[in-house]
């Protein structure tokens, strides 16, 4: 028996009585009416075919509730397998989940363990699809009910996080250390739903660091030797890192212990290594600030001559790693010529280039800089100072390859980072210093590819982005 033909349209079309041109996840007609799209899910009623030996209990009510029930579950399970499926084309480069081996320990898997474990953790399926909904929602959803939903999540998913955080064992648990982290990309990507002052974003983002950096205090360094927990604690470390440069305060990860015990079973990677080296330059920052407003001048001369002698060792580090690690790197002669197609291990050569030319920045042209204006003579870093513009440049030159659209949105890894680093510096500069180079950054930032990193970064950086 042939059944009657059922309509494609989605809901709101069809009760509205509109043609609809089936685009998913929503249809234009309702984008362009700026109402919300029910989607193409039809409502189930599941119906009781037992025969019922009892009549009273063919009209128990509960039953009803059950079936009800059980209908929403599967819409909305549905519902969510299709926003999480757009989520994942648009994140990953190309589409596709990053290949096993030294691309993914480089770039980091930290989504690939919440697609392994999210649907048997509550609060970590919230999360991310929270995230899904407001990063598919800026590109696809012009009404803005998908950001508004994403929104809502977002916030019973921080209400969830602060109950399971009083829960000694659930701050055991990886599920909750990659909420936090969610936490803090969805903090990245939804910057440009902020109006007027911006200065909540680049706090809240700080805050949820915090809170990451307390979970594997909490946990200790031999919790994180193998498995996810140890992917989980190489891939947040830059971040963490990040945040104490930022503060200016010693980081917690400087210690031998943390440097040395997440690493038993394994072998560091060329990127483990450099960050052993910039997990130490937030300590310098600290005796800096420490020296400067020192009013003893002997003491104060102490302590530059302790501040030099460090950055000397730190910069023979740096040294030693470019030496033994430099094939890794990718060769700039100009600017890079980007493919149709941006390739995972060209990304991982382009993300460890870009974090060992900000870590030159960093000791070059801040520490340094910071030493010599303190009373050290330049004939003192005879041989220990490489002018920082040359890894300036270079940064900016493969900034491409990372707004490339191939690249996805998980460019904001890629990106932030270095433009940050290269940002602080060029502001450092006289105004009329690398004004071409200048130029090259504000234009990067107006690039539509670019729009929550540059939100983003003037929140983090508010002074500086006023003189760009």
């Amino acid at each position: 028996m042939v059944g009657v033909n059922r309509s494609k349209a989605c809901i709101t079309c069809i009760r509205r009585k509109k043609g609809c041109d089936q685009q998913k996840p929503t249809c234009g007609q309702c984008r362009k009416s700026c109402i919300e799209c029910k989607g193409y899910d039809r409502p189930r009623t599941f119906v009781n075919s037992f025969v019922q030996e009892d009549a009273k209990n063919a009209g128990d009510p509960g039953q009803t509730n059950l079936e009800v029930a059980f209908s929403r579950n599967l819409m909305r399970s549905a519902r969510e397998t299709s926003v999480l499926g757009l989520f994942w084309n648009s994140y990953f480069p190309n589409g596709k989940k990053l290949p096993q081996g030294g691309t993914i320990t480089i770039l980091g898997g930290l989504m690939h363990l919440v697609q392994e474990i999210y649907t048997a953790d509550d609060l970590l399926r919230k999360t991310i699809v929270a995230l899904s909904l407001s990063a598919i929602g800026m590109q696809e959803d012009p009404s803005g009910w998908m950001r508004e939903k994403g929104r809502r999540l977002y916030g019973d998913a921080l209400q969830g996080a602060v109950t399971l955080l009083q829960n000694p064992r659930r701050r055991q648990e990886n599920g909750l250390l990659i909420v936090i982290r969610l936490f803090s990309l969805y903090e990245v990507m939804s910057a440009l739903e902020l109006i007027g002052d911006s200065d909540e974003q680049s706090l809240t983002w700080m805050t949820h660091c915090f809170g990451d950096a307390a979970i594997i205090q909490d946990r200790g360094p031999l919790a994180f030797v193998s498995g996810a927990a140890h992917r989980l604690f190489v891939d947040g470390r830059l971040h963490l890192i990040m945040t104490s440069l930022r503060t200016r305060k010693k980081c917690f990860l400087s210690d031998p212990a943390w440097k040395k015990l997440p690493w038993n079973e394994i072998k560091k990677s060329p990127k483990d290594l450099l960050l052993d080296i910039l997990v130490d330059v937030p300590t310098l920052f600290e005796a800096i600030d420490i020296m400067s407003h020192c009013k003893d001048a002997i003491q104060k001369a102490d302590y530059l001559e302790c501040l030099y002698l460090e950055y000397v060792s730190l910069e023979k580090r740096l040294r030693m790693w470019h030496r033994k690690f430099s094939p890794v790197l990718i060769i700039l002669e100009r600017n890079i010529i980007v493919q149709d197609v941006v390739v995972p291990q060209i990304l991982a050569a382009g993300h460890v280039s870009t974090l060992y030319w900000a870590t030159c920045i960093i000791v070059y042209g801040i520490v340094a800089i910071s030493l010599m204006a303190e009373g050290y003579g330049e004939e003192c870093f005879r041989g220990k100072y490489i002018n920082p513009a040359i890894f300036c440049q270079n940064i900016l030159r493969i900034i491409p390859l990372f707004l490339h659209y191939s690249t996805g949105i998980f460019r904001v890894h890629l990106a932030t980072p270095p433009l940050s680093i290269a940002m602080i510096y060029l502001c450092s500069l006289h105004p009329e210093e690398m004004k071409e180079e200048k130029a090259m950054l504000s234009g990067y930032l107006q690039d539509p590819l670019c729009s929550t990193m540059r939100k983003f970064l003037a929140s983090m950086n508010p002074q500086e982005a006023t003189e760009l």
